[in-house]
């Protein structure tokens, strides 16, 4: 059974959950450009700059957790996780990656309409890096299923919709979220494209209420697209 959850939030939590959202949202739209300025001077290789950048991540989805446990004293995830067979995992991955496939080919297709499809130079950058490691491929993209699903949609969506009547208003703030915390790769097509997904993925945990499957879809999406990139 899914846990309830409260159509007005407590006053006395109002502030402290406003405070995790903003916080959450902060730590991945500015916590990885900062610590890479900082890292920068001390003339580490690219490799180890990328990997400290994740550590960055988990230590912010532990911060997260402690935040919500600690001083929100309530659990991280507020929905009770639903179980389902292995034959409903299955096919809902399969569609879901089938969905996004088919929705970046379309924004793809509209952003070089509108002269907006660039190329990312940080992202290239990503990709040169992640083609000497792999090991460093799969930790990246782990990284990103994890905490990104954890705190994007585990964390956020249900704390956004005590502040809001109906579903859509928190699906979509968490989106934009989401694609705002891309634009440090330098272009508005690195944003659009993972409020995109970030909707697809929203959508889903708010039906289904399981995190695993968005966990591994975003795992396998970001893996699939750099392993082709770094061919």
């Amino acid at each position: 059974m899914t846990s309830p959850l409260p159509t007005v939030p407590d006053p006395s939590k109002r502030p402290l959950i406003l405070a995790g959202i903003l916080i959450s949202f902060s730590i991945f739209f500015l916590g990885s450009t900062i610590l890479t300025l900082l890292l920068k001077p001390a003339h580490l290789s690219d490799e180890t700059i990328l990997f400290v950048s994740r550590i960055f991540f988990w230590l912010c989805l532990l911060a997260m957790v402690a935040y919500a446990v600690r001083i929100e004293k309530q659990p991280f995830l507020l929905w009770a996780e639903k179980k389902y067979s292995f034959g409903y995992y299955l096919a809902s991955v399969i569609a879901i990656l089938l969905i996004l496939l088919a929705g970046v080919a379309i924004l793809s297709r509209i952003e070089l309409a509108f002269g907006i499809l660039k190329k990312s130079d940080k992202l290239n950058g990503m990709v040169v890096v992640l083609r000497r490691s792999k090991w460093l491929l799969v930790f990246t993209c782990l990284t990103a299923g994890v905490t990104e699903e954890l705190i994007f949609r585990g964390y956020l969506i249900p704390r956004l919709q005590l502040f809001f009547k109906g579903s859509y208003p928190s699906l979509i703030i968490s989106s934009v979220f989401f694609g705002l915390a891309h634009i440090g790769y330098g272009n508005i097509a690195q944003v659009i494209g993972p409020v995109f997904i970030g909707f697809i993925f929203a959508l889903y945990y708010q039906k289904y209420r399981n995190i695993k499957v968005v966990i591994i879809c975003h795992f396998l999406w970001d893996y699939l697209t750099l392993l082709v990139m770094t061919r």
